[in-house]
């Protein structure tokens, strides 16, 4: 039987299973423990919940094993009977541990959203820059394959005739080291890439001023620019945001040699989104199909994207 003791022993396999070492794991739990009693309670006293605070299943496993079962279920995405095999417990044991603390583990984790929204309280070039480095972003939708719906209509919607299968779309916007400071709302798979951009815009402060301590570069830049591959076009018919986009290839002509130079030179930039995506697909319940509820998509996407954010975090500060 599996335990988090008994990971410890090996830090690499550790990461292997929680996708993050075992220093940012304590550091995770340590937030995780301060709010869930809390959160605990408020669960207990819903108007929803019918059985009494004290009346129901106690958890057959502590506080500390259930945020670790979340991550180990995320990272490797296995069925949860076999979960359940490796951590000793049946299969309805596995489904209610893992539920359980996974609003509370979003709470702790640094979200996209948190980033976007610290990033527009900026003040200055330089504060902006402590989130966003070099002031540049990198914009970029990922779909993830999930099951067929059995309505006709729903399923319709669902189905990336590109992808050829059906699936959810994200947008994700990243920096150059892959912090994601932005994501949209899942979309389906049917939708235009440039669909979420529309409907969920990144929009960062434009012409900040400089700190009036820190030394003013001529020709320094006030805003974010923004670089996408050719599905972003549309960006361009947004006079506030500075846009970099990949040219895109026309009928019945070709691209001259500048403007395959110049693709090339964003495909050197565009390769960092690419890592922060594939960070995300790591844990394997947002790369492989996705098996879980679709209501649930938006809260394990998340909670996925935090931990990723959190663990680049810890890069940082690393540097």
């Amino acid at each position: 039987m599996l335990t988090y003791e008994k990971a410890l022993r090996s830090p690499r396999t550790f990461k292997a299973m929680a996708g993050m070492s075992p220093q940012q794991f304590d550091s995770l739990y340590a937030e995780v423990a301060k709010l869930y009693g809390g959160a605990e309670f408020a669960r207990l006293n819903s108007k929803s919940r019918k059985r009494g605070v004290g009346a129901g299943r106690r958890f057959a496993l502590d506080l500390q094993e259930r945020p670790f079962m979340l991550l180990f279920y995320y990272r490797t995405h296995t069925t949860q009977i076999l979960v359940g095999l490796v951590f000793g417990v049946g299969q309805a044991t596995v489904s209610r541990d893992i539920a359980n603390p996974g609003p509370t583990v979003r709470r702790c984790v640094p979200l996209p959203g948190k980033m976007h929204m610290a990033a527009n309280k900026a003040k200055a070039v330089e504060d902006l820059e402590e989130i966003i480095p070099g002031l540049a972003v990198l914009i970029d939708a990922s779909e993830q394959p999930v099951y067929r719906p059995q309505d006709d209509r729903t399923q319709k919607k669902y189905y990336a005739g590109k992808a050829k299968r059906h699936t959810m779309k994200t947008q994700y916007t990243t920096t150059y080291d892959g912090l994601i400071v932005h994501k949209s709302t899942s979309v389906e798979g049917s939708r235009h890439d440039f669909v979420p951009f529309q409907q969920d815009n990144a929009a960062f402060p434009t012409d900040l001023p400089h700190n009036a301590d820190a030394p003013q570069e001529s020709g320094g830049r006030t805003r974010t620019i923004d670089i996408g591959d050719s599905s972003y076009t549309g960006m361009q018919q947004y006079p506030d945001r500075d846009v970099r986009v990949a040219v895109k290839r026309k009928p019945g002509r070709k691209l001259t040699p500048e403007e395959k130079a110049y693709n090339q030179s964003l495909s050197k930039v565009r390769i960092h989104m690419e890592h922060a995506i594939r960070r995300i697909k790591i844990f394997r319940v947002m790369g492989d199909r996705y098996r879980n509820p679709r209501h649930k998509y938006g809260l394990i996407n998340d909670i996925v994207c935090g931990l990723v954010d959190m663990m680049q975090l810890w890069e940082r500060m690393a540097t």
